[in-house]
C-alpha cells in the first residue's frame, strides 16, 4: 500500500508553493498543470521532487492524466503525492499511464536480470520432477507455498516494508489462487505424465495469452513488431525442444493440457496482480500473493498429504522450488514487472526451455546441435524486438 498526501490547488500548481511556474512550458489560460510527485522516504521526509509540473506542451499527457487524476484537471482539486514504491510506480501516477504505454524500453540492468531470473526458473521443471512421485501434487504445492509465504513475509517485516493490508484479503487470495497456487499445481499435476521439455514449451505460451488480455482486457495497443517478436520467440521454443512428443494415451493429452491451463494462468494473475494492486511494492506483493494462496494450499495438502513420507531427494526438491523458485523468484519477478511492464516480464517464460538445454548441456552431457543454437539464437533476438 501506497503512502498518500494531498496538497490543494488551485488554477495552477504553482499555488502550492513546491515549484514555481516553468517559462518554457506554452502557457494557456489557466488550465491547471498536474502531476507534481515528490520522492518521500520511508518516513515520509520531503527528499525533492521527482516530477515537475505536467502540462499542455511538455509532455502532451492531458488525456491519461485527466482519466487517472480528474480532480487535479479542475480548478479546484487534490495532486497525490505518493511515496514509498519504485520509481516506476511513481512515474504511473505522474503520467497516468503504465510502463508499457509510456514506451519503456528494457534496459540492460532489467535485460540481465530477466536473463537471470529465467535460469533461476529453468531449474524448476528438474525439481518438480523429482518431489512430486513422492509428494503428489498437492502436498507439494502446500509445502512449497507455505515455506515461501514465511519466508516472503518475514523478509517484509524485518526490512520494514509495507506489509498486505488485511482490508484486502478477498483480493489476495483471488491473486494468489490465479496467480500462485493454481499454475504450481497444474505444472505439478502434468509432469507426472509428459515431459519437462513439453511443459516448458507449454509454459512459453504465457506472454502470448498476456498479449491477448492486454489487447482487450486492458485496452492495450500491441505494436507488430512486438506480435513478430512473441512469434519467433515461440517458434525458437520449438527449435529448441523439438516436437517429437509422445502423447499416446488421453492422460498424457489431459497433462499437456493441463501445463498450458498453467501458462494461461500465470498471464492472467499477472496482470490481475497490476489491475488490483497498481501501487504495491514487490515485496508487498510477493507478501500478499504468497499469503493468498498458502491459505488455500495449506490445508489442501495436509488433507491429501502422502500415505508414505517422502525421503530427503524429495523434501530437499521441495525445499529448493520453495526458497529460490518461490519466494526469491517472485521478488525478483514483481520488480521486473514494475520496471519493464507486465508483458515484458512475462518474455521469461521463452528463456526457460533455453537454459534448461544448456543445463542439460554442461550438467548431463545431452547434445547441443545446431538446430538448438539456432533456436537459442532466435529466441534472443525475439526478446530484443518484445522488449
Amino acid at each position: 500500500m501506497q503512502r498518500t498526501s494531498y496538497l490543494r490547488h488551485s488554477g495552477n500548481i504553482s499555488n502550492t508553493g513546491l515549484g514555481d511556474h516553468n517559462p518554457d512550458v506554452p502557457s494557456r489560460p489557466r488550465h491547471p498543470g498536474v502531476g507534481v510527485v515528490a520522492s518521500l522516504g520511508r518516513y515520509g521526509t520531503l527528499f525533492g521532487l521527482h516530477k515537475a509540473v505536467l502540462s499542455s506542451g511538455f509532455r502532451g499527457n492531458w488525456n491519461a492524466l485527466n482519466r487517472n487524476i480528474p480532480d487535479a484537471l479542475s480548478g479546484e482539486g487534490v495532486v497525490p503525492l505518493v511515496t514509498g514504491g519504485d520509481h516506476a510506480t511513481r512515474d504511473r501516477w505522474t503520467t497516468g499511464q503504465s510502463v508499457e504505454e509510456n514506451g519503456h524500453v528494457m534496459g540492460l540492468l532489467e535485460f540481465g536480470v530477466l536473463l537471470f531470473l529465467g535460469a533461476l526458473w529453468s531449474t524448476a521443471f528438474l525439481f518438480l520432477r523429482l518431489g512430486t512421485p513422492e509428494f503428489g501434487p498437492a502436498a507439494l504445492v502446500g509445502v512449497r507455498i507455505t515455506v515461501a509465504a514465511v519466508i516472503v513475509v518475514a523478509y517484509a517485516w524485518g526490512t520494514g516494508q509495507t506489509m498486505p493490508d488485511r482490508r484486502d484479503w478477498r483480493k489476495w487470495l483471488v491473486v494468489g489462487v490465479i496467480n500462485t497456487a493454481l499454475p504450481f499445481f497444474l505444472f505439478s499435476f502434468s509432469e507426472i505424465r509428459i515431459t519437462s521439455s513439453l511443459a516448458s514449451v507449454m509454459n512459453s505460451t504465457t506472454p502470448f495469452f498476456g498479449a491477448i488480455l492486454s489487447a482487450t482486457w486492458l485496452r492495450q495497443s500491441l505494436s507488430w513488431q512486438k506480435i513478430g517478436g512473441l512469434v519467433t520467440g515461440f517458434a525458437g521454443v520449438l527449435l529448441v525442444v523439438g516436437w517429437d512428443q509422445e502423447l499416446h494415451e488421453l492422460a498424457d493429452y489431459l497433462s499437456a493440457l493441463a501445463a498450458l491451463g498453467g501458462g494461461a494462468s500465470y498471464a492472467v494473475g499477472t496482470l490481475l496482480v497490476r489491475r488490483l494492486f497498481p501501487n504495491a511494492s514487490s515485496v508487498t506483493l510477493a507478501a500478499g500473493q504468497q499469503l493468498g494462496a498458502a491459505s488455500v494450499m495449506a490445508p489442501v495438502g495436509l488433507l491429501l498429504w502422502p500415505a508414505v513420507n517422502p525421503g530427503w531427494v524429495a523434501w530437499t526438491s521441495v525445499l529448493v522450488l520453495a526458497v529460490f523458485l518461490t519466494a526469491l523468484a517472485y521478488l525478483i519477478f514483481f520488480w521486473l514487472v514494475a520496471r519493464a511492464g507486465p508483458l515484458a516480464a512475462m518474455t521469461v517464460t521463452l528463456l526457460l526451455p533455453v537454459f534448461g538445454v544448456i543445463w542439460g548441456s554442461l550438467f548431463l552431457s545431452e547434445p547441443l546441435g545446431p538446430v538448438q543454437v539456432a533456436g537459442l539464437v532466435v529466441i534472443l533476438g525475439s526478446l530484443a524486438l518484445v522488449n
